[in-house]
């Protein structure tokens, strides 16, 4: 049954409420349980699926990228709808995953942050500062509470609550993310109560007003990576702070900074 709701075509499934329960009883975040949910909301349903829908559905973003991530998200869904006897098949059995081009991060300059710390906006600080010295994502900013920050042994961490893949995370935290969260006055919930597309929109047009058009607000999180690992120069250090599942993903980190060629260069 489709229905529309608020301009949107939205599908009305069965088990959509015993998946979402069953999502959060293993932990999953708020988030991410909405995320499947659309997902669930542009397949109709499930039951009846096939794969030429899945197909479709993943042909509709433009990057290669973003279409290997559908077909992740709806592969995890109907492995879990299988497992809860909710379907009978799986219709992502066949469909290949599109070759995706591993990118070379781009951090931001020092000039860059220096200066965008020094924004008026607060929000524009905070943000920055979040990405460039604790690597946060900025699905991770938008769920960053004040009571996040936990005394510990060695000093002061930041409680990293769902990060990708729903894991809890907990991260030394640097003397601006201290100073920060101290400063914020106490209340129940997140600081920024927005969805992650339009904090990093938000921040790309601060960069932009700035006087640095065309920055990623992801950016701030591969400055963060670059200064770890050239500060201690240990990838599984760099992994686990970024919090990568495999340090093969950090290594990128480490290629990008040989600068072999610009001292070969040099000496010529």
């Amino acid at each position: 049954m489709i229905t529309k709701r608020g301009g949107i075509m939205q599908a009305i499934w069965g088990g959509r409420v015993a998946y979402a329960e069953s999502l959060a009883s293993r932990g999953y975040s708020p988030l991410t349980i909405k995320q499947r949910l659309h997902f669930l909301d542009m397949l109709g349903d499930p039951a009846t699926c096939t794969r030429s829908d899945v197909e479709r559905l993943i042909s509709t973003p433009t990057k290669a990228s973003s279409r290997k991530v559908y077909l992740s998200v709806l592969r995890s869904i109907f492995a879990d709808l299988q497992g809860m006897g909710l379907v009978g098949h799986d219709p992502t059995i066949g469909v290949r995953l599109p070759r995706v081009q591993r990118t070379t991060p781009r951090p931001l300059t020092r000039h860059q942050v220096d200066t965008l710390l020094e924004h008026p906006r607060f929000r524009m600080r905070a943000w920055t500062m979040l990405g460039c010295f604790a690597g946060l994502r900025a699905s991770e900013v938008t769920q960053v509470q004040a009571n996040h920050l936990v005394p510990t042994d060695a000093g002061f961490a930041l409680v990293v609550p769902h990060g990708k893949g729903s894991k809890e995370a907990l991260v030394p935290a640097h003397q601006r993310i201290v100073d920060l969260l101290q400063g914020v006055q106490p209340f129940e919930g997140p600081l920024w109560d927005m969805r992650p597309q339009s904090l990093s929109s938000a921040w790309s047009t601060y960069a932009h007003d700035a006087g640095f058009p065309d920055l990623r607000f992801h950016q701030c999180r591969h400055y963060f990576g670059t200064s770890v690992l050239r500060s201690t120069g240990n990838l599984l250090v760099t992994r686990d702070l970024l919090r990568h599942n495999s340090v093969a993903t950090t290594e990128i980190y480490a290629k990008m900074m040989d600068d072999s060629g610009f001292q070969a260069v040099a000496g010529l």
